[in-house]
């Protein structure tokens, strides 16, 4: 199963994506292919923020040194300027609805935390 965790602290996010969806085979599994399209549009679109100055803080990988897309597993925390909050909730507000759409259509593949 899929797990996509949404967390908001005032200006300040945390969003990880951990598992596999285990719909179908490697390569057929279009369940994985979703969350996995939604997870790099979000990297995408914060990256782009970042560059912009929208983000005061920012950062890929897990607190133990564990990078990115290893063995299913993503996280990126970061903390919006002032001005661009409505930016970055309008991003986390997009893709996890994608997610909320994957959870509600396969259920025994991805679950969406709040």
């Amino acid at each position: 199963m899929t797990t996509a965790k949404f967390r908001r602290y005032g200006n300040a996010f945390e969003v990880t994506v951990t598992g596999h969806a285990g719909f179908a085979d490697d390569g057929e599994d279009i369940v994985c292919a979703s969350c996995s399209i939604l997870t790099y549009t979000l990297l995408q679109s914060l990256l782009e923020l970042e560059s912009e100055g929208a983000l005061t803080a920012y950062h890929e990988g897990f607190d133990d040194g564990t990078e990115n897309a290893v063995d299913g597993k993503f996280r990126v925390t970061g903390e919006a300027a002032a001005y661009a909050a409505d930016k970055v909730d309008t991003v986390l507000g997009v893709i996890s609805a994608g997610f909320a759409l994957l959870q509600e259509e396969y259920p025994d593949c991805v679950q969406l935390d709040y």
